[in-house]
């Protein structure tokens, strides 16, 4: 799957993001995405590799 960033960064008045069926988010985010989901790139959840997952968020974090 090939994404365009340029596109993605584009999108300015909503949060865009690309995820794999896992939920992880692994490709990009427009900054508009990056600062609604803000405490999920923050929190411990978040693989050591930046790689942040809706659903380890919301399940094993208390802050989810």
């Amino acid at each position: 799957m090939a994404v365009r960033l340029g596109h993605l960064d584009s999108v300015t008045l909503s949060a865009a993001f690309v995820r794999n069926g896992r939920m992880d988010v692994v490709v990009a985010t427009n900054p508009l995405a990056r600062a609604l989901h803000a405490p999920m790139f923050a929190s411990d959840t978040t693989d050591r590799h930046g790689c942040a997952n809706f659903a380890r968020y919301r399940f094993l974090d208390p802050g989810g």
